[in-house]
């Protein structure tokens, strides 16, 4: 089940309030037309060993399209 969920701005950046408790990740998508194509992102981020408080979303930790799969959250 999401603890929360948020939409970015103009400039990508977004908040959320992480609990303390438990292992949780961040998951995004995002996608554009580029002329007459459509791009879709969608990124996994586990929140593990990492500052919660500068969590970014980059290229580096995108996940390649091939390898998208159906995110079900149990309720």
């Amino acid at each position: 089940k999401p603890a929360g969920s948020a939409v970015t701005d103009a400039d990508g950046y977004f908040a959320i309030t992480v609990p303390d408790d438990g292992d949780y990740f961040i998951y995004a998508t995002a996608s554009r037309r580029v002329g007459e194509q459509f791009e879709q992102y969608e990124w996994r981020q586990p929140l593990a060993g990492v500052d919660k408080q500068h969590v970014q979303l980059s290229v580096t930790n995108l996940i390649p399209f091939a390898d998208h799969k159906t995110v079900v959250f149990d309720e």
